[in-house]
């Protein structure tokens, strides 16, 4: 299966949604600015969703359209370029993005493999990490999966 099918299941099957404001200031290398979310919120969307938090955003997934692209997805997890890394363990999302090209997509995968029983997700949460702290993990690669079951 190529990306371009992968994120079409993607995104047949999942749905980003934001755990806060809208609006959220922030500064990046001394530069402040107004990130806009546009999202729905975690809650207010469809309530057929099975929400999954990824710790950057609640990912809702759509049970149904996933188990029906299952095959699919298991069929890409086995094809990927190395598969003994997502089968011996943890994976981190940045290691997916290597091949995904996408942050946001690989998280909304995460959260797809969670709710089909592929794995679990891992977040600095999961292991009581919290404040600065657990920002800087996850922003290290400290959102991960642990090893693929098919």
């Amino acid at each position: 299966m190529n990306l371009d099918h992968l994120r079409i299941i993607i995104d047949a099957c999942t749905l980003p949604l934001r755990k806060g404001r809208e609006m959220v200031d922030c500064e990046e290398e001394g530069l402040q600015g107004t990130d806009i979310v546009v999202w729905p919120r975690m809650g207010d969307a469809r309530d057929d969703l099975e929400e999954v938090d990824v710790w950057f955003l609640v990912v809702g997934v759509d049970k149904g359209k996933a188990q029906a692209h299952k095959a699919e997805l298991i069929e890409w997890l086995k094809s990927y370029p190395e598969p003994v890394v997502i089968s011996n363990g943890l994976f981190s999302y940045i290691t997916l993005s290597a091949v995904i090209h996408d942050r946001g997509t690989v998280l909304r995968l995460f959260a797809l493999g969670k709710v089909l029983g592929l794995w679990d997700v891992v977040t600095p949460a999961t292991l009581g990490l919290s404040g600065k702290l657990a920002q800087d993990a996850a922003g290290r690669g400290f959102i991960m999966c642990t090893g693929f079951k098919s």
